[in-house]
């Protein structure tokens, strides 16, 4: 069956918890001393990545080592799924498409109830189960050679998942004035499935869903309160604050929400005045 496993923090230590060929669950803390709790991050990704190789040797047959090779690399990644982050999809290009963004519950229900959707019996589910691991993330790993070349450790997502904001202007304008209305691409990371979602399309990896303000407002010191607004605060192309926040957006960053009169005079570099006609 399909075990899952991932990095987490368990009494104040990472661990690898996973679950074994024997379906009983193991939480397992690297050994050694670490000085820093990246250390033990890094670590604990790679001992998660041995067991669950172990795990997955049965799945493995005689000429499959790609199978392997992909497998091992694919599980070392980062677990933050950044924009550097090395890791491929796990669904073969043919079936992303085919599907667009898939439902990562039915998939994982699948793989760990094969019957009755891979087959009636529970010998013909599972033989069907195996050849769709083997040949998915095979044939995954075979596109991201066609996408990013054939040196794994050069692949990151960012390459590949990117946001890119077009203006609405931007398709009967010149070249000169959409270079500067158009914001991106930016490589982006996250997913469909992540915090700070990030949902693509399969066909170029484009974010299409996410958020683009986000706000934290402390009711008890509302100049305390934080926001992010992408590209920027201003509609103005030639204003230095058009696309100045894209970067902070993209990190997770946050600028000061300021409410109160003081804070915002302290702040403020400019002031607009609008005067009606004749005045």
């Amino acid at each position: 069956m399909l075990l899952l496993a991932t990095v987490k923090l368990y009494r104040g230590h990472w661990v690898a918890d996973y679950y074994d060929a024997n379906k009983r669950r193991r939480i397992e803390r690297p050994e050694g001393h670490f000085e820093k709790a990246t250390q033990e991050l890094h670590a604990a990704q790679v001992l998660l990545a041995d067991r669950v190789a172990e795990v997955a040797d049965g799945l493995v047959h005689e000429g499959r080592g790609t199978f392997e090779d992909a497998a091992t690399r694919w599980l070392k990644g980062k677990v933050r799924v950044r924009p550097s982050t090395r890791r491929s999809a796990v669904l073969s290009q043919e079936a992303a498409d085919a599907i667009d963004v898939p439902d990562v519950a039915v998939l994982l229900d699948t793989m760990e109830h094969p019957v009755p959707r891979l087959g009636t019996d529970d010998a013909t589910a599972a033989a069907t189960r195996k050849q769709i691991l083997l040949t998915s993330l095979g044939s995954a790993y075979a596109e991201m050679e066609r996408l990013q070349g054939t040196s794994a450790s050069a692949w990151q997502w960012g390459r590949l998942h990117y946001n890119k904001l077009d203006h609405p202007f931007a398709s009967v304008v010149d070249d000169a004035m959409r270079s500067s209305i158009d914001v991106g691409p930016l490589p982006k990371g996250g997913g469909p499935y992540t915090p700070n979602r990030s949902t693509y399309r399969t066909s170029d990896f484009r974010q299409t869903i996410g958020l683009s303000f986000r706000v934290i407002v402390d009711v008890g010191n509302w100049d305390n309160s934080r926001a992010v607004n992408h590209p920027g605060q201003s509609g103005d192309p030639q204003s230095p604050h058009y696309r100045d926040l894209a970067q902070s957006w993209l990190a997770g960053e946050y600028f000061p929400l300021l409410y109160s009169p003081r804070a915002i005079e302290a702040a403020a570099e400019a002031r607009i005045v609008l005067v009606p006609a004749g005045q």
